[in-house]
C-alpha cells in the first residue's frame, strides 16, 4: 500500500474529529520535527493560536531523534515511526512533565489491545515501553512542547516485525510485537489505535489530571524497584518509590536514605544475581536501535526525550 493509500486509510479508521490533519509519507527527517517546527513558526506571530490536532507518519525517516541526541534508525516496514501533535489548553507547562508518561501508558493500552498479554509489556520510566520476559525495548517515545497555549509534540517508534536480516544491537535489544503475541501489526490499524490512545489520554491530562496520574503509578513498572540513576554529573543507586504530580521519579538513596525527586537522567533498572552478588544493570535500561551522537536536537520536556 503506498503512502496516499494509507493516510486515506488511517483518516477512515480515526474516530471522527480526533485529528484535524493526517498525513501519511513515504520519508521526511524527524516527524517530531516537522510538527514541532510549525508549532515554533506559530509562536513568533504576534497573536497566540491553537494548532490543529495533528497525526505525521513516515514509512521512513531520515534524521529521526531521541533522548541524549541519540538516532532512531527505523528499517522500512518493520518500525512504526510517528507523531502527533496536540494542543493542552486548559494545562499549565506544569503538566509537560506528565505527558510522556501518559503517552506510555496509552501506548501500552494500545499494545494490549492487539493481543499482547499484559506480562509481555511494561512501562519503564519515563517512557519506554519493555518486554519484561527478554528485558528488551518494544517502544521508545519522544515528547516536547511549545507554544502558547500549550502544545505537545509527541513521537512513538514501535517495534512491529523483526527484519528480515538484523543483527547486532538491533537483533540483541529490540522486541517486536510480532514475536510476543500481537494478533495485528498492519500498520495503519497499529497507527489508528496508538493516535486514538493517546489523543484520549492526552486530553483527559489537560482536563483532569489526577486521575491520569493515578493510572501512571499504577503502570509504571519501575516503582518497587531498585535503580541506578545517572544523573550528570552524579550517578547514584536506591529503591523508585514512587512519581510525584509533576511526573517525577522519586528515589530513596541507597548512600545517605534520602528521598529525591529526579526529573530528568537516565535510569537502570537493576537486578540481583543471587545471594553474595551486588546488584547488575538490567538488559532493559539499554537504548534500542540507537547509537549516541552530538546532540543539537531541540530541547524537550521535563523527563522526556526517548527514541523516535
Amino acid at each position: 500500500m503506498d503512502p496516499l493509500a494509507k493516510q486515506t486509510e488511517l483518516t477512515r479508521l480515526l474516530p471522527s474529529g480526533t485529528f484535524d490533519v493526517v498525513q501519511w509519507v513515504a520519508e521526511c527527517g524527524s516527524t517530531n520535527s516537522v510538527l514541532a517546527d510549525e508549532v515554533r513558526l506559530a509562536s513568533n506571530r504576534t497573536t497566540a493560536e491553537t494548532q490543529p490536532r495533528a497525526v505525521l507518519i513516515a514509512d521512513r525517516q531520515t534524521a529521526g531523534r531521541g533522548r541524549l541526541g541519540r538516532v532512531w534508525e527505523s528499517p522500512v516496514g518493520t518500525s512504526l515511526t510517528m507523531s502527533v501533535r496536540l494542543p493542552m489548553p486548559g494545562a499549565g507547562h506544569d503538566r509537560a512533565g506528565l505527558v510522556p508518561l501518559a503517552v506510555g501508558v496509552a501506548v501500552r493500552e494500545a499494545v494490549l489491545a492487539l493481543g499482547v498479554a499484559a506480562d509481555r509489556v511494561e512501562l519503564k520510566w519515563p517512557n519506554d515501553l519493555m518486554d519484561p520476559v527478554t528485558g528488551r525495548k518494544i517502544a521508545g517515545i519522544l515528547c516536547e512542547s511549545a507554544g502558547l497555549p500549550l502544545t505537545v509534540v509527541v513521537g512513538v517508534g514501535l517495534n512491529l516485525r523483526r527484519p528480515a536480516e538484523v543483527e547486532g544491537a538491533v537483533a540483541e535489544r529490540a522486541q517486536w510485537l510480532g514475536e510476543i503475541g500481537a494478533t495485528d501489526i498492519d500498520p495503519v490499524r497499529v497507527a489508528a489505535a496508538v493516535a486514538t490512545a493517546i489523543a484520549e489520554l492526552v486530553r483527559q491530562l489537560d482536563s483532569d489530571c489526577q486521575p491520569v496520574i493515578e493510572q501512571i503509578r499504577r503502570g509504571c513498572a519501575t516503582v518497587g524497584r531498585d535503580v541506578s540513576v545517572q544523573q550528570h554529573p552524579e550517578t547514584f543507586s536506591g529503591r523508585a518509590v514512587g512519581i510525584d504530580d509533576a511526573g517525577a521519579l522519586i528515589v530513596r538513596r541507597s548512600d545517605t536514605g534520602q528521598q529525591v525527586s529526579v526529573h530528568a537522567a537516565d535510569v537502570v533498572h537493576l537486578r540481583p544475581d543471587g545471594p553474595g552478588f551486588e546488584a547488575q544493570p538490567d538488559i532493559s535500561a539499554v537504548p534500542i536501535v540507537a547509537t549516541t551522537v552530538p546532540s543539537d536536537s531541540l530541547p524537550g520536556i521535563g523527563p522526556t526525550n526517548e527514541t523516535v
